[in-house]
């Protein structure tokens, strides 16, 4: 069954040729040229906006705008609302979008198109600018009848809230400035979601393209300086530092007056907005101040914006900027290190006084500066009435040793000629005298160049570790937000600096590593002649089907992607419906008020042609392939013979348009149902009316399960009504939706259905119960469609949000990152070999190579609720143990096994298995222990459901009259004594073998905890009395070994080596001791909140602490007063290394994260639980960890491995799954549709 899709078309253009792919959504933003005049656009070589990882969508872009098309016009054409009768209607933005979709495309489509975009008060005309952070167009604000420019904030998939922030506050920057100077702003706000503010048309054109055009004078250079530097100083006493001051963001109005517009990176004095950290840079770099292209942002100050209007005024004398290199890192270099060159332009000598104005404000010291552009703008006055200006002209010698600094060489060798000519003049015994002092000179010369080369490398590498810092913290955040595939060209871009500057590469392969090791590949990728109205697929996934917007009908064959058939047509089609039928000979296609039925093998001859009295909304043909069922837009419903075209039954008419039907000769029935939110079940032979169902909005899907026992009816309004088909009754209890349900589908067992919703959520409820079976799974976006697997493990959703989801049925987590596309996804559809095809529409066809398994690689051991789990040293066994009394082993190195076995029949608190895995100690509710012989002959464990066996157990007899609760168990490492601690002032020791007690270690309170040291000979414990004891292993006697805090001991470790103990307390100390002597190792390790978690290194060279105050730190043992600290969330934080001691794992209220214990960075990997962690542990080969969460749910995750690969093999294969491409120094670039196709079949051709 289908049904007609009404989504948002981008660009269409009726022809094409192969290579005429589309763009891949708009080009990543850059600062540079946002303009709002008609001007041309710059130059390729201009500089382009460099701006901070946290405030723009991209790190760095050297790309500049896309540039606007100014041979299209706005005409006033109308598009038929299919809502309406006949009556053309003015498209407002959001008519077929919602409001998170990418406005700009959506506008820039339209306007293309032909199509007035209402926008709110204003109607939208033109597209005349594209920056970082909008796009900007020409409207006519409808209220007051007058042309204003409206930005619009350029919302994506990556866009991230402090682009919003930044949106915001370049709006209420620019509102509170009133000067002739500077563009005014109208009004902001909110249309449909999207933020926008409008503001005054400026006719003219931008100083960038008057730079580029012509020489410009010394006097018409100075009069727009001084303009320019009187808006500049009215904006510095509102508090306003614009901090992008380039002639780009200067306007030039028909009267030839300069208007400075763009306060996208303006910063407010008196407030700290928080969106600039320390180290980012800020601003252009070649308009920038030195300040600025350090990243010293705590220095910026209104003198970076007199460096600014210095830049801009050399621009205007010399025809370019003062530092113009080939690259970022070469001109901020240059800004930080270098002189200007004497400004000149061609064979024009420009004024020494200006050129002393203009060196003035390029001082590298700001204090050297003019000190205000007030300052700045009378001595411009004093040029222009050719007085005395107050900038002192550089002297001789301080142009001499300018020259000299910026021609080292040169210098020493004029010196040098000098030097040989003055001697050979004057005679040998000056000539000798000379000689000694040339000597020193020569020496001192080299020192300085030295020197020099030192600075300039320092300066490269510390703009390149600033780079690498700011990719890498983008992509943490990108991590932290849960976009993988965001994160990945950012932690790419870190890795390839990295290499280069010769710095550690470990933790970022790691990154990258992680998240490529499971995402989905595209393997092929092929156009369509426009945006897709409806795709289908064969019932052999085989061939693929596409009705366009344009009115072309395409099939291709998915194995060859070769086109077997196209059709055009001269009308735009906004409802049309597809299916395969016949064994896949056949092909239903509904255009308009036309259906047709086509033979596959002659399919330019129509096998049925017929033409209704209305436009068909919904076909569908039923499983015998002998009827086809029709819903149109005037409410009627028609059974036809699919084979002759005759009409069977001409069912009850809706009351308004029909949107979808379906059919099943399993039950007998047709059902139809309308925008009103009426739902007709029908009689198949008969035609009549067996039941009508009501809801209280438009019903968007029906369809019959796959054993016609049941059908559904989504509706907009939030209900999921499941009926009967005998009936039409209730089948079970409605389902009610957070929203809208857009989409939803049957499992092929007839047992589940899905549903999809205009809020973003796809859940999976169940059928006879109507209950939610698993966590719901969330887009960015509404839902458009939906498809299980055949074997219903995985469902795939496609989404407005330019995405589509692969989900793993039975735990509802995500097996790949969401697949990006660049505009809406409309359909996608599984294929053998574990892959799925996709059309979006941007109109690309895509098909992507899954994972042979989980990302996660998921393996949930017992539906029971587990109380605690334990592990085999060697990690071959992993016992878990319930509510229900039993205890159950699973084999980890046999794949699929089912556990085996023990009943204990009281409820399991705590275990424990002895190192060589034959004994298993049992902790129950009764605060009882129980020691079972695991791994000898004596006991044969059962598997599955069999009767458990008699086991032999040796009851521990332990005196503990309180009975209270048990805490830990612990086998010594020889296996000959267990440890039982229970909620009391004393621990108890037990032989192993015989369970006769040795003897019992006693606090003055409670215990905590107690543990055995690595080789046996200690035992250590803590209590709430304050302290934590060293005991001796062999026969209980206290060693005299004590740390003392203030207040409970919750978390102490003992080092590998057992030569040093650590301790935590709620005292909000740590402390470390000597485990020979007693003494302390350095100061009492200060923290915020109490320590819950301590952990040794497995080098025992450093230690772990985690925090009620959701930090983690690590501790070296010889820095301990400098530690790494890294905040992991809130709460209570638990740590521990994995055995090679690279990775510090963390669990902390649902996620358990990865961090690099060379700095505490984030590896980028996050192992997300539906509830809190209450238990944890890694894998002896570090591979693998298991966890359990409060709701007793047991899981086992594989880490990610490292990946080794040539970086230019990962820069590929992360080009490939995300669609961008990551450049260290130009920052990222996204691909557009041929160049991906290009690189995918580069691919494919590439063993």
């Amino acid at each position: 069954m289908t049904h007609g899709s009404n989504q948002p078309a981008p660009i269409d253009k009726g022809d094409h040729r192969e290579d005429d792919l589309p763009q891949r959504g708009p080009p990543l933003p850059s600062d540079d040229d946002r303009h709002i005049s008609g001007g041309l656009s710059e130059e390729a070589s201009t500089p382009t906006s460099f701006a901070s990882a946290e405030m723009v969508a991209t790190p760095i872009s050297m790309g500049g705008i896309r540039p606007c098309d100014r041979n299209i016009r706005t005409l006033n054409t109308k598009v038929l609302n299919p809502k309406a009768d006949d009556t053309p209607q003015p498209l407002t933005l959001n008519d077929r979008a919602l409001s998170i979709e990418p406005v700009s495309s959506i506008i820039g489509t339209r306007l293309k198109d032909g199509e007035v975009v209402q926008f709110g008060d204003y109607q939208l005309l033109e597209e005349i600018g594209r920056g970082g952070m909008g796009a900007i167009f020409r409207a006519r604000q409808i209220s007051l009848n007058r042309i204003v420019a409206v930005k619009v904030i350029l919302q994506g998939q990556f866009t991230t809230m402090n682009d919003v922030r930044r949106f915001h506050a370049e709006a209420e920057s620019a509102a509170v400035l009133r000067h002739e100077g500077i563009v005014p702003i109208y009004a902001s706000g909110e249309y449909e979601g999207n933020p926008y503010f409008s503001m005054q048309f400026i006719e003219g054109n931008t100083l960038a393209n008057l730079i580029a055009s012509k020489a410009m004078n010394d006097r018409t250079a100075a009069r727009l300086l001084s303009s320019i530097a009187d808006a500049v100083a009215y904006a510095h006493s509102k508090g306003i530092i614009h901090r992008d001051l380039k002639p780009s963001n200067i306007l030039i109005n028909k009267h030839g007056a300069p208007i400075i517009t763009d306060f996208g990176l303006a910063k407010r004095t008196d407030t700290d907005p928080n969106l600039t950290g320390t180290g980012q840079i800020i601003g252009t770099p070649n308009y920038m101040s030195p300040e600025q292209a350090s990243g010293l942002n705590h220095l910026i100050s209104t003198r970076s914006d007199i460096y600014s209007l210095g830049a801009i005024l050399y621009a205007m004398c010399a025809g370019k900027p003062p530092f113009d290199a080939g690259t970022i890192i070469e001109t901020l270099k240059q800004v930080t290190t270098e002189l200007p060159a004497p400004m000149q332009r061609a064979k024009h000598r420009v004024d020494r006084d200006l050129e002393t104005i203009a060196f003035k404000c390029l001082d590298k010291n700001p204090s050297c500066r003019y000190q205000s552009a007030s300052e700045l703008k009378e001595d411009l006055h004093r040029y222009l009435d050719h007085e005395p200006i107050k900038a002192s002209a550089t002297s001789l010698a301080t142009r001499t040793s300018r020259w000299f600094r910026r021609n080292p060489a040169l210098a020493l060798l004029s010196s040098i000629i000098a030097s040989m000519v003055i001697a050979l003049a004057i005679g040998g015994p000056i000539i000798a005298y000379r000689q000694s002092k040339l000597q020193k000179s020569t020496r001192e010369s080299l020192e300085k160049q030295n020197k020099l080369a030192q600075e300039l490398r320092g300066t490269t590498a510390s703009i390149n570790a600033n780079l690498i810092k700011i990719y890498a913290e983008r992509g943490d955040a990108a991590v932290n937000a849960g976009n993988l595939l965001e994160a990945l060209p950012s932690y790419t871009a870190a890795l390839r600096g990295s290499i280069e500057a010769g710095q550690r590469e470990w933790g970022h392969r790691f990154r990258v590593g992680s998240i490529l090791q499971h995402a989905a590949v595209p393997i092929a990728m092929w156009e369509m002649p426009s945006q897709p109205v409806v795709a289908a697929i064969s019932r052999n996934k085989e061939y693929l089907a596409c009705a366009t917007r344009n009115g072309d009908l395409c099939i291709w064959n998915i194995t060859t992607k070769k086109q077997l058939y196209t059709q055009t047509s001269e009308r735009r089609v906004v409802s049309a419906n597809l299916q395969f039928f016949a064994n896949d000979e056949k092909l239903l296609h509904t255009t308009g008020s036309t259906l047709r039925v086509l033979d596959l093998a002659t399919p330019a001859t129509p096998l049925l042609d017929i033409q209704m009295e209305a436009m068909i909304r919904a076909a569908v043909v039923d499983e015998d392939n002998k009827l086809c069922l029709v819903g149109k837009r005037n409410g009627t419903v028609t059974l036809l013979d699919i084979n002759s075209g005759e009409v069977i039954h001409r069912a009850e008419k809706h009351q308004d348009t029909v949107k979808s039907v379906a059919i099943s000769r399993r039950a007998g029935r047709f059902i139809s149902a309308c925008e009103r939110g009426t739902t007709k079940l029908f009689d198949l032979e008969t035609g009549h009316v067996i039941h009508t169902a009501n809801q209280n909005a438009a019903v968007n899907h029906v369809e019959f399960s796959p054993d016609g026992k049941k059908y559904l009816a989504a509706s907009d309004d939030n209900t999921l009504l499941i009926l009967d088909s005998e009936t039409g009754q209730p089948y079970s209890k409605a389902i009610r939706c957070s929203s809208n349900i857009k989409a939803a589908k049957f499992s092929h067992a007839s047992s589940e259905v899905a549903t999809g919703t205009s809020d973003c959520l796809v859940q999976i409820w169940d059928v006879e119960t109507s209950k939610l079976l698993i966590p719901a799974m969330k887009h960015e976006n509404a839902i458009l469609s939906l498809e299980f697997k055949h074997d219903d493990t995985l469902l795939t959703s496609s989404s407005t949000d330019h995405s589509t989801g692969v989900w793993d049925t039975v735990t509802g987590d995500a097996i790949c990152p969401p697949m990006p596309h660049s505009y809406i996804v409309e359909n996608s559809f599984f294929l053998p070999g574990h892959c799925v095809l996709t059309t979006c529409g941007d109109r690309m066809v895509r098909k992507w190579q899954l994972l042979t398994k989980p990302r996660s690689a998921k393996k949930t051991t017992t539906d029971v609720i587990s109380n605690t789990f334990t592990m085999s040293s060697n990690g071959s066994l992993l016992i878990t143990g319930g509510t229900d009394g039993l205890v159950r082993i699973t084999n980890t190195e046999i794949r699929n096994q089912r556990p085996s076995m023990i009943e204990h029949g009281v409820e399991i608190k705590c275990l424990a298995v002895s190192v060589d895995q034959n004994l298993l100690a049992v902790g129950d509710a009764n605060s009882s222990t129980t020691i079972y012989h695991i791994g000898g002959p004596e006991t044969q464990l059962t598997a599955g459901n069999a009767p458990p066996p008699v086991a032999k157990h040796v009851p521990v007899r332990m005196r503990d009259e309180s009975k209270t609760a048990l805490l830990s168990l612990q086998f010594s490492p020889d296996g000959t004594k267990l440890l039982v601690v229970h909620d009391s002032n004393a621990a108890f020791v037990f032989d192993s073998q015989e369970g006769e007690l040795l003897y019992t270690l006693r606090h003055s309170r409670a215990l905590l905890n107690a543990a055995f040291s690595t080789d046996g000979a200690q035992l250590l414990s803590s209590s709430r009395d304050g302290t934590a004891m060293l005991w001796n292993a062999k026969t209980g006697a206290s060693t005299g070994i004590e740390a003392v805090h203030t207040d409970y001991v919750d978390a102490f470790a003992i080092s590998p080596n057992n030569h040093l103990i650590a301790t935590g307390s709620r005292d909000h100390t740590a402390r470390i001791l000597n485990a020979k002597t007693g003494e302390t190792v350095g100061p009492p390790l200060q923290h915020h909140g109490g320590i819950v978690s301590i952990a040794f290194a497995p080098n025992g060279e450093s230690i772990a602490t985690g925090c009620r105050d959701g930090f983690a730190r690590i501790w070296h043992l010889d820095q301990l007063d400098s530690p790494v600290t890294m905040r992991v969330g809130l709460g209570r934080t638990f740590v521990q290394y994995t055995p090679d001691g690279k990775i510090l794992l963390t669990a902390n209220e649902k996620q358990i994260r990865l961090l690099d214990t060379a700095d505490g960075k984030s590896l980028g990997t996050i192992l997300q639980h539906h509830a809190p962690v209450a238990q944890f542990a890694v894998g002896p080969n570090a591979d693998s960890v298991i966890s359990r969460d409060e709701d007793g749910k047991i899981t086992t995750w594989s880490l990610p491995h490292l990946d080794m690969s040539p970086i230019h093999e990962l820069e590929d294969k992360v080009e490939l799954v995300t669609g961008y491409r990551a450049d260290f120094r130009k920052g990222l670039e996204i691909l557009t549709p041929r160049e991906l196709s290009e690189l995918i079949k580069q691919s494919a051709s590439t063993p």
